[in-house]
């Protein structure tokens, strides 16, 4: 029971200090590579920079992360209950949270829907081809996703993709056999047309996927945080018993 004891208390807070200070570096990677982004999110960037600095943001949550996890520590270490509770309360609300974020996701998927095509539609014409890395994430999302752009390929017409490959359309538009995609082979791919019903529960099935798995994640955490906080507790309470004796 010890070394279960012992392996929670210090564990837990430790990989949250962790992923708070990964998450600092980031922020600070974004305010001093801010071009790196902007060229990613294209127009959408300026949406976002306009309520709150991306790389602040980032830094600011990284640092919650990490005085959470200091906390979570030293409440371990100086076997304190109020430490403890206060970590365990902490993340329970955090859990309560993405829950219900979740959930305002679910429902007003067909929204978030609207917003993604406003967003990627201008990015797909006017950096395809042009960014590498937002290139190499487009082509891995098309496919793994079974697509062609946001809507089908017309996302793609009079693009830059398009005229510099001479009203060419990326291979992932056509199946794996089409060595050159134009709009004959994307019309008679198996990359079809998605209706809207379709492409509605392509997006919800992809938002509960990173939604269940935001949930998993924090249910872990806070399970562990409670299994931390329980331990210490019971290693409190059989101190000063013994000590009584």
């Amino acid at each position: 029971f010890y070394c279960i004891y012992y392996w929670a208390c210090s564990t837990v807070p430790v990989f949250l200090q962790l992923g708070g200070l990964a998450l600092a570096a980031v922020g600070i990677w974004l305010n001093a590579e801010g071009d790196s982004y902007v060229h990613i999110l294209g127009i959408f960037s300026l949406d976002v920079v306009r309520f709150v600095n991306v790389g602040f943001f980032f830094i600011a949550i990284g640092g919650v992360m990490a005085l959470l996890g200091f906390l979570g520590c030293w409440g371990a270490k100086k076997e304190s209950k109020c430490l403890l509770i206060m970590f365990s309360s902490i993340i329970l609300v955090i859990f309560i949270s993405e829950v219900t974020t979740g959930a305002v996701m679910l429902t007003y998927s067909s929204l978030l829907e609207s917003i993604l095509k406003e967003w990627s539609t201008p990015v797909l014409k006017g950096q395809y081809g042009k960014d590498k890395v937002l290139t190499n994430m487009w082509n891995t999302t098309m496919t793994e996703l079974h697509c062609c752009g946001f809507t089908n390929y017309t996302d793609f017409n009079d693009s830059y993709y398009y005229e510099e490959n001479d009203g060419l359309y990326p291979p992932t538009c056509c199946t794996i056999t089409e060595f050159l995609c134009d709009m004959n082979g994307a019309l008679n791919s198996k990359i079809q047309v998605r209706k809207d019903s379709d492409k509605l529960i392509v997006l919800r099935t992809t938002a509960l996927y990173f939604y269940c798995c935001t949930v998993l994640l924090c249910w872990s955490s806070s399970s562990l945080s409670s299994l931390v906080a329980g331990c210490c507790t019971e290693h409190i309470v059989s101190g000063l018993f013994s000590v009584s004796q």
